[in-house]
């Protein structure tokens, strides 16, 4: 890059966290800050030294102690100083904080300090685009100046929705599938190999589904590995891999998480980015952990996993000021226990986690005071009721007391409340019935020798060898295989069962997140336009109205898609019980609407399939609503189903 390129004098870096601002060392005059604007990943800027930047929200401009600008981006990269040539370009890919907005105060001497300069970025206009944190950078060996070194705020961005083409193909239902003979006929021709030999799931062992949820760095990975490890399923050998690779990391604590977080970034980072997966069993019931991650920027993760989850375990940090933390406005204890409560999760287990640290120390104080301040906004804006779906237990994540052990006396002689394990035990067993049709909405998908899907079988009975239907593409296949916990092969997959599954389609299919297996008699609803009972929640703007032309993000299932309330049609009067029209509605208020998708959905009616007919909407980052659909036109039926 002309001007300097990269920085010979950057060669490595050391972060200054003692500090409360940043002074440079040769005072010089304010000058105007440059704010990235995000783009996808795939956007990058190529300088004139032909070395690439990849302009991400990972990138930030710094002020180096030289008094000059220069630019780190999403790779890492150092980039400058700037000099005119070098601004002119960057003008038209970054601009500059605009002149009527608040400017941060600065001092007699020329400096701005570090904690004015953000508060300043969190007042400025919405059309000055997203924010990034601002960090100052400074050379190992040269003397430090001060700094305050703050995480850089991630938004989150909304999915790059891809239109899809509607299917040409006419869809033709068949007739019934006899799936009890097809698994007789499985039973009398079993593999001759015994390593891959299916069985039958076991009929004592009901399925069950509970996702962990809760605020950033609660525990919740730790407690999911160490249930893994008081129940047997992890190696011994594999234990003593995390342990090394935890120490190696200066993060001896963290090595029970890292058996559910398996990927780098996680690890490095130490926080749950994609829901962790796995199984154990109790003496009733056979378990799927569902691991989801507890910052704000992953909430859309978090949904998927509450998506399909019956039970929730909303795990709270008892450290001082770390519940206090998740529990304000804009915590995620608030925002996770509002979202399990809208996919369904009828039961929910508060799990008091970090009992055991210093600042608590198994304080019964402690305990009852988190109770006290959980208990009304769960009632009240949750709607649970405390007595009968509320289940608290008092735990350390990291000891394991409490998870399968009781705590003993001299801990806690106060505590004599049930394990996390014995809370488990009497959940009450889901109903669910495997004569219903066939719905299994798709988690994800791999093409690798052929299609390999991940999803929950929400209702009906998956059999291997049973002839299948994919919606709203209308594409035939067939069951090849299908894999449970702990990579079993099974003759098939009872409702609620969450599996792996092998699936024989023809080769250009394109099958995608959302889209829904069915049975080839009876298939779901598709249509992109349907009546909707919501519930507001806070809008992203006090004074915000929904009206026609509304558009933000709907979470349906497993699928999301950009979408548009095309009428406002009636509110919600709670005093008078009435419906009254309406043209627009606020935060709070629960309206009927006519909702509008960019592609066809896969969708049944609240009342036929709960797991089907409701749905979340999220703006800016933020859950503004929560929907049931009560009525649609079924495109399928209108246009083209024609029956056998």
């Amino acid at each position: 890059m002309s001007g300097g390129g990269l920085n010979p004098n950057a060669a490595a870096f050391e972060w200054n966290t003692d500090a409360f601002e940043f002074v440079p060392s040769e005072p010089s005059p304010p000058q105007q800050f440059y704010t990235p604007k995000i783009y996808p990943a795939s956007y990058s800027y190529n300088p004139q030294s032909e070395v690439k930047c990849i302009l991400t929200a990972e990138a930030y401009f710094y002020y180096w102690n030289d008094g000059k600008v220069y630019l780190k981006d999403g790779h890492g990269q150092i980039f400058g100083p700037f000099n005119e040539m070098d601004n002119t370009m960057f003008y038209n890919t970054f601009y500059l904080q605009s002149a009527e907005e608040e400017q941060p105060p600065v001092k007699d001497d020329g400096h701005i300090s570090f904690s004015d300069f953000m508060k300043s970025q969190e007042t400025r206009s919405k059309t000055s685009g997203p924010k990034i944190g601002f960090k100052e950078v400074v050379v190992a060996g040269v003397e430090k100046t001060q700094v305050v070194e703050e995480e850089a705020q991630v938004e989150e961005i909304k999915p790059q929705m891809k239109i899809r083409e509607k299917p040409k193909v006419k869809l033709v239902v068949e007739k019934p599938i006899d799936k009890q003979a097809l698994i007789c006929k499985l039973r009398e021709n079993p593999e001759p190999n015994q390593e891959n030999r299916t069985i039958e799931p076991d009929s004592k062992l009901t399925p069950v589904n509970i996702v962990f949820i809760g605020h950033v760095d609660a525990g919740k990975s730790t407690i999911c590995g160490n249930i893994l490890l008081l129940t047997n399923k992890i190696d011994k050998r594999l234990i003593e891999t995390y342990e090394q690779e935890a120490k190696e990391k200066g993060r001896e604590s963290w090595w029970l998480a890292y058996i559910m977080d398996q990927n780098e970034e996680e690890r490095a980072k130490g926080k749950t980015v994609e829901v962790g997966r796995a199984f154990f069993e109790t003496q009733s019931k056979r378990f799927t952990i569902l691991d989801a991650p507890g910052h704000k920027a992953y909430v859309p993760n978090m949904i998927n996993g509450a998506s399909q989850a019956e039970y929730a375990a909303l795990v709270i940090s008892a450290r001082i000021s770390e519940f206090e933390t998740g529990f304000e406005r804009g915590g995620q204890t608030r925002e996770h226990a509002m979202l399990a409560k809208s996919f369904g999760v009828t039961k929910l287990i508060v799990v008091i986690n970090k009992m055991d640290d210093p600042s608590v120390n198994w304080s019964q104080e402690r305990y009852e005071q988190i109770k006290k301040d959980m208990s009304p906004y769960l009632a009240e804006s949750c709607k649970y009721n405390i007595e009968k779906d509320v289940e608290w237990v008092a735990i350390s994540g990291i000891n394991g007391d409490n998870i399968l052990n009781k705590v003993s006396a001299e801990k806690a002689p106060w505590y004599t409340g049930s394990t996390l394990f014995e809370i488990f035990d009497r959940l009450p067993t889901p109903i669910r019935s495997p004569e219903e049709p066939l719905r299994i909405p798709i988690i994800d998908r791999v093409k690798d020798q052929g299609l390999t899907i991940y999803g929950k079988v929400e209702s009906g009975l998956a059999v291997k060898g049973l002839r299948i239907l994919i919606m709203p593409i209308k594409i035939k296949g067939e069951i090849v295989e299908i894999i449970g916990g702990e990579d079993t092969k099974l003759m098939y997959a009872n409702p609620g069962e969450n599996v792996k599954m092998r699936i024989k389609v023809p080769e250009e299919v394109d099958v995608q997140r959302g889209y829904v297996i069915c049975d080839v008699h009876s298939v779901c609803h598709i249509t992109n336009e349907f009546k909707a009972d919501v519930q507001f929640l806070e809008l992203p703007d006090p004074k915000m109205l929904i009206t026609a032309g509304y558009n933000c993000v709907m979470h349906l299932h497993t699928d999301i898609q950009e979408c548009e309330v095309t009428e406002v049609i009636a509110l919600f009067d709670a005093e008078k019980k009435r419906k009254v029209k309406t043209a627009f509605c606020k935060s709070g208020q629960r309206v009927l609407l006519k909702i509008k998708t960019v592609n066809e959905v896969c969708i049944e009616k609240y009342t036929s399939l709960v797991q089907l007919g409701r749905f979340v909407l999220r703006d800016k980052g933020v859950t503004v609503g929560l929907g049931k659909i009560i009525e649609f036109t079924d495109q399928l039926e209108v246009e083209d189903q024609v029956t056998n």
